[in-house]
């Protein structure tokens, strides 16, 4: 692990003892928990020197780091809601940094789509240069086929490995979804990636 990913110990403690008053609590005060906790492992870690180890291809290096440091903290189990929510807000968060092309939470034609990759206009025009990215706590997958005919570009973030589907499992591969995004839309052409790699 790159040395520049050192966090110190007192990252989010106020999220933690937020979330140890009230356990149950709604979604939405865990979600604004793990939020926090998030952000202030990035101001650990710093912007820039994140910015820097992306472009030197160390994505999966910082989504490990930030992810640990944040279950460490408020103890956020492998499956269900919290992970879903680190996970989401994570990608969100390296996404743009990275300054990958994507469109989120939009509705097309009557279904929900997490992540359009590089967007949906492409989606649209040319499946075969597009992902979907859905992020999902169960083994049912909605179908999809009528936005992306191309099952082999339609990806997931589970918990749980999904049959016939590229699946970035959290605390197994979720890490590496920024490099296969990459590497999918360098296969397609795109210039959109330079930032990572220099």
């Amino acid at each position: 692990m790159e040395a520049g990913l050192k966090l110190t110990e007192n990252a989010s403690t106020s999220s933690t003892t937020d979330q140890k008053n009230d356990p149950a609590g709604s979604d939405a005060a865990k979600s604004d928990a793990i939020k926090t906790a998030l952000y202030g492992a990035i101001s650990d870690i710093g912007e820039d020197n994140i910015a820097s180890l992306l472009r030197h291809g160390a994505s999966h290096d910082v989504i490990n780091t930030l992810t640990s440091n944040v279950k460490e903290h408020l103890k956020v189990p492998q499956s269900g809601y919290d992970a879903l929510t680190l996970a989401t807000a994570t990608l969100h968060y390296i996404l743009t940094v990275s300054l990958i092309p994507s469109q989120r939470k939009i509705d097309c034609r009557g279904i929900a789509v997490d992540i359009a990759i590089p967007d949906l206009k492409t989606l649209m025009t040319d499946p075969r240069q597009a992902l979907i990215i859905q992020i999902i706590n169960h083994k049912t997958v909605p179908d999809m086929s009528s936005l992306q005919p191309y099952k082999k570009n339609i990806w997931l973030i589970s918990p749980h490995q999904i049959a016939g589907y590229r699946t970035f499992v959290i605390g197994a591969n979720f890490a590496d979804i920024i490099l296969a995004i990459q590497d999918f839309l360098e296969g397609t052409g795109s210039s959109s990636l330079k930032i990572l790699r220099v």
